[in-house]
């Protein structure tokens, strides 16, 4: 734990509003597993380019958790914003090759995709922990050789 590396940014996200999202990446990806429907992934990926590459608030997902948060009258929890700009970017390549996969007809590799994505969203839900910054640390030592 002591050697992880996560980008870091003077931007700050709502922890709250991350982890509505990231319950709403959870329902999308199991409906579309589910369902075998490859245009729900590819409009979760299209989302997820939207915050993971954007400033802008035309994501749907951060629309609707932010009014979720809203109505639920939670108080905001300041964080850094990187690394979730980070996890989204990686959950943009999930969710493309989850709907490339399906389109294909590739099902069983298509469901380990989802699910390691599920599981990456259900540890960001439902306790907090992102992936982001184990994941970032592993692309960083493969880029430096470290």
């Amino acid at each position: 734990m002591n050697n992880l590396m996560c980008p870091i940014s003077n931007d700050k996200a709502d922890e709250n509003i991350a982890r509505v999202s990231a319950l709403f990446t959870m329902l999308l990806t199991g409906l579309s597993l589910y369902l075998n429907a490859y245009g729900v992934m590819f409009i979760l990926g299209l989302d997820f380019v939207i915050r993971g590459f954007t400033t802008s608030d035309c994501s749907f997902i951060k629309f609707i958790s932010k009014q979720i948060v809203k109505s639920l009258k939670l108080k905001s929890k300041p964080i850094d914003l990187a690394p979730k700009k980070f996890a989204a970017k990686v959950g943009m390549i999930f969710a493309f090759t989850i709907a490339v996969l399906q389109f294909f007809n590739l099902i069983f590799i298509a469901n380990i995709f989802g699910g390691v994505l599920i599981l990456f969203s259900f540890l960001e839900c439902f306790l907090g922990f992102c992936m982001g910054c184990f994941v970032y640390t592993m692309y960083i030592k493969l880029i430096f050789k470290k």
